[in-house]
């Protein structure tokens, strides 16, 4: 895949992200946590996700969100610019078998050491 991008009309939307891991990730930090609760009722004008790389190996996903949330910091825009680069057959695995959320916290604290470490965004473990 060569530098794919799907990208939503110029109309933009409305997305609302929740659950267990936006819950356990925003206990980490005030600024994660007004993240997450943007994303709750999220009114989006720029939506962009991308890809490029190999299938088989190494690819890297990106995504841009630009926004407001009328719930958060009294509808102040938020941007949002995420990128994952992994072997993406081995991330899709990976997230077929978490089951908890305790490996972000290994990592966000540095606990992680050696190929776990390497592989964090890759191949979380269980505890």
């Amino acid at each position: 895949i060569r530098d794919a991008v799907l990208r939503a009309d110029e109309e933009g939307g409305t997305i609302a992200y929740t659950g267990s891991v936006a819950d356990a990730a925003s206990k980490a930090d005030e600024r994660v946590d007004m993240a997450f609760r943007a994303l709750r009722n999220f009114e989006f004008s720029v939506l962009e996700l991308g890809a490029d790389g190999n299938l088989t190996g190494s690819m890297m996903i990106t995504l841009e969100l630009v926004g407001t949330s009328p719930d958060v910091l009294g509808g102040a825009p938020f941007a949002f610019n995420i990128g994952v680069d992994s072997e993406l057959s081995k991330l899709i695995r990976s997230s077929q078998s978490v089951t908890g959320t305790d490996w972000l916290a290994e990592a966000r604290n540095g606990s992680l050491t050696g190929d776990e470490e390497a592989a964090a965004g890759d191949k979380p473990s269980d505890p």
